[in-house]
């Protein structure tokens, strides 16, 4: 049977697989299909976007038709971090995130400073930048100051 779909996704353009069918793709800001053919009264509806966590649900179908309502959770970013020299724990805030460099870590979607710590060398922040494109890895690299009169 043919049904309305009413699109209310976070983000908004956001692709929207109905039983594995495409009934709104990536990029598009359409908020309805007006003829949507649908073979169950309870369709699985997938929707997905770069850099985030996809949403995956049966829904059922109303007498007005299919509401795909969603709002997607940010995915966690994969930074690669690499420093001299090497070997520097990687710390967000005060919690050691048990890796040393050089590294590929996960981190939540909002964080933008890691600090980077190692014997005899001055911790050292350093700014994680957003995904580009989504989805991608972030690279960071950076060089500690060796600390005066230190020994390792």
């Amino acid at each position: 049977r043919s049904v309305v779909v009413i699109f209310k996704t976070q983000p908004d353009d956001a692709e929207v697989k109905i039983d594995s069918q495409v009934a709104r793709k990536q990029g598009s800001h359409e908020s309805v299909n007006n003829d949507f053919l649908l073979s169950t009264d309870a369709p699985l509806v997938e929707v997905t976007a770069p850099g985030y966590l996809p949403f995956i649900k049966k829904m059922a179908v109303n007498n007005n038709g299919l509401d795909v309502v969603a709002t997607l959770e940010h995915a966690p970013v994969e930074v690669r971090i690499e420093s001299t020299p090497e070997g520097a724990a990687i710390y967000q805030g005060n919690k050691d995130l048990g890796a040393v460099t050089p590294a590929t870590i996960r981190v939540p979607w909002d964080t933008r400073r890691l600090t980077l710590k190692a014997k005899c060398h001055a911790d050292e922040d350093v700014s994680v930048g957003m995904p580009s494109p989504a989805g991608s890895t972030v690279k960071v690299e950076a060089t500690l100051k060796k600390q005066a009169r230190c020994r390792d």
